[in-house]
């Protein structure tokens, strides 16, 4: 509550009127301290199965020796739209016109319901500590609306979880395939045995695999466990850096000699086995045809390079997925 008004008085909750379809659930009498006014707010509850439209009440003020004062001998709640077990009210203050009014009761004048039915009580009365049965009745209907909303947050989440594993498994196989054709396509481009290829490309493409095998394994495990997705995107993440920085490494050291001299250490060993020293040099002659308008140099380096970047390519996607995929749900 701001500090611009004080409570003076409050009172007792689950407050009831014979017959009512509404229940008072709560109430305070607050003072203004700007303005020196008093006002009442009120919280009501309806405890029918019909939504209410409007309400209609009195409130009756009295100072602290509980001698009467002026009050509010009517006061609507108007264009209302409450629904079976709502509550409204809380917000819409009651102005009292005697500020030393430090206490009030509260009177049900009459409920009007969406389909026009009046509720209005036999007799006045002042609302009173509703009936245990009241009580364990509005209890009962909230925790009947508290188990359906989290059913349903729960239903929501797991369509999210759901969906995201759908998409990594595509991405996923996608990725798998795309890798298993890059190899395909660099064996069939190559004029080596496959023997050789195999003895010299196999490191690569099978670290390229890693990344979406570990996006496979999020799809299935992460349903479960969500910390796996956020675990296994994590090392993609380390991966996936290792295979950017390998490729830009390789594209600066493009002179084959410096490359053998990079080799030698760790960078250069994890680029020349992952992404192969190739990519560095034909990406160099790209440059070059570019620059100087050569076809058909162009087109060759574009199918000397296009296995590795299709075994590159399918890690960006896997590692975009799970990072969307370890997202915590709101």
């Amino acid at each position: 509550m701001s500090e611009r008004y004080s409570r003076l008085f409050s009172l007792p909750t689950n407050l009831y009127t014979e017959g009512s379809p509404v229940l008072i659930a709560a109430g305070a009498l607050l003072k203004d301290n700007q303005t020196g006014k008093v006002l009442a707010q009120l919280k009501f509850r309806n405890i029918s199965q019909k939504a209410i439209q409007s309400v209609k009440v009195k409130v009756n003020a009295c100072d602290t020796a509980g001698c009467p004062l002026a009050g509010m001998d009517s006061f609507s709640y108007l264009d209302l739209s409450v629904a079976a077990g709502g509550e409204f009210g809380q917000s819409k203050p009651i102005y009292l016109p005697d500020a030393t009014t430090r206490a009030f009761t509260v009177e049900i004048l009459s409920v009007v319901f969406a389909d026009h039915e009046v509720f209005t009580p036999v007799a006045a009365s002042i609302a009173k500590a509703a009936p245990k049965e009241i009580i364990e009745e509005v209890q009962r209907a909230e925790a009947e609306k508290e188990a359906i909303e989290a059913a349903q947050e729960r239903a929501r989440k797991e369509k999210i979880i759901n969906k995201r594993s759908r998409w990594m498994m595509v991405i996923g196989f996608i990725s798998l395939a795309s890798v298993l054709l890059s190899f395909i396509w660099l064996y069939n481009s190559s004029a080596l045995p496959f023997r050789l290829v195999i003895r010299r490309y196999s490191v690569r493409y099978l670290l390229a695999l890693v990344i979406p095998c570990l996006c496979l394994f999020a799809a299935f495990a992460g349903k479960k466990k969500k910390a796996v997705t956020k675990t296994v995107f994590l090392i993609c993440l380390v991966l996936f850096i290792l295979q950017i920085a390998s490729i830009i490494g390789f594209t600066v050291l493009a002179n084959p000699a410096t490359a053998s001299e990079a080799s030698r250490n760790l960078a250069g060993t994890i680029s020349r086995y992952v992404n192969g020293a190739d990519f560095g040099f034909h990406l160099q002659y790209l440059l070059k045809a570019l620059s100087r308008g050569r076809v058909r140099i162009l087109t060759q380096t574009l199918a000397q390079i296009a296995p590795s970047f299709f075994a590159v390519l399918p890690n960006i996607l896997c590692t975009a997925v799970l990072a969307v995929s370890s997202k915590k749900i709101k």
